[in-house]
């Protein structure tokens, strides 16, 4: 009993010192990545944050981050040399990955949002700039105007890695989604457990707004299964969703979507919701067919070659 005790603490103490090496290598990393700006200094120690404290400092929403893989979080209170009483706050997230920076990116931009050519994708307002690069995503936060914005922006962006972009930004075709519409669903597209992880985009059609998704099942069998629930699930709708079925899978008048089109290609799950009009929702769909049934597939049986 004691030698089991003894191997299982030798274990837990390296894996602790692993996790500890790792923060400390992450603590460097994005210390590195603080920028200096002309003008400005930082008016105190960076502070650090990881999983077991982020709750410290964005009370509420830790859930989003975690969900895209959040790692640690840097951040820095900067003031201006010339008016102490200017302050800017820069915050950058390591989030593990490219997919997880653009993933939390993505949750927090809206196609109404201005963008601008920082990174792999940035939007900016009055009082703050947000952008995703690598496996970082940055948000800066001040009372100051955008020149400075855009400073602290371009001068973050200088000391990260190339743009990287996940292969799921492709699963659906960019032309098909607003500026700042593409989002990416990690715990299932439409927000239901019960279908794979993907992509969901907002697609403009005329002055419609329709909701296009692309998941990626395991197998094509997979891929089925989770069609089927999600059938289910709509007909089990209150009232009833009008439901009709195709070979590949099913269109229906849900109470809570509006007009929903489903379909599977092999292990791939894609559909498309618009409130308004099945013509908008069918428009969609058809052009992600051609894009997933097309290209993604021929794209999965060259790799599994």
């Amino acid at each position: 009993m004691t030698g089991r005790f003894g191997s299982f603490l030798l274990v837990w103490t390296m894996a602790q010192l692993v996790s500890i090496a790792r923060g400390q290598e992450s603590s460097q990393s994005l210390l590195s990545l603080l920028p200096q700006v002309p003008g400005w200094k930082q008016s105190e120690e960076p502070a650090f944050y990881d999983r077991s404290n982020l709750f410290d400092y964005i009370d509420g929403g830790c859930e989003l981050y975690y969900a895209h893989g959040f790692q640690q979080l840097a951040s820095a209170l900067y003031e201006s040399t010339a008016d102490p009483g200017r302050t800017l706050t820069v915050d950058i997230y390591d989030m593990g990955s490219p997919l997880g920076a653009f993933g939390i990116y993505g949750a927090m931009v809206y196609p109404e949002f201005p963008s601008v050519p920082i990174g792999c994708g940035g939007v900016v307002s009055d009082l703050q700039l947000r952008f995703w690069q690598g496996r970082y995503e940055v948000e800066l936060n001040g009372d100051v105007d955008r020149e400075t914005l855009l400073a602290f922006a371009a001068a973050i962006s200088a000391k990260m890695p190339p743009c990287e972009l996940p292969e799921q930004v492709a699963w659906i075709p960019r032309e098909l989604s607003a500026p700042n519409g593409l989002r990416y669903a990690p715990h299932g597209v439409l927000q239901f457990a019960f279908l794979p992880p993907g992509m969901e985009a907002v697609c403009p059609v005329d002055t419609l707004v329709v909701r296009a998704f692309v998941a990626r099942a395991a197998t094509a069998d997979s891929a089925m299964a989770a069609l089927s629930q999600f059938r289910r699930h709509v007909l089990a709708e209150t009232p009833p969703a009008r439901l009709q079925d195709s070979a590949t899978g099913f269109t229906a008048k849900s109470p809570r979507l509006g007009h929903l089109m489903v379909e599977t290609c092999g292990e791939w799950v894609l559909g498309s919701v618009c409130r308004e009009s099945a013509e908008a929702a069918a428009k969609v769909l058809g052009q992600l067919r051609e894009h997933v049934c097309n290209r993604l597939r021929l794209q999965s049986a060259n790799e599994k070659k």
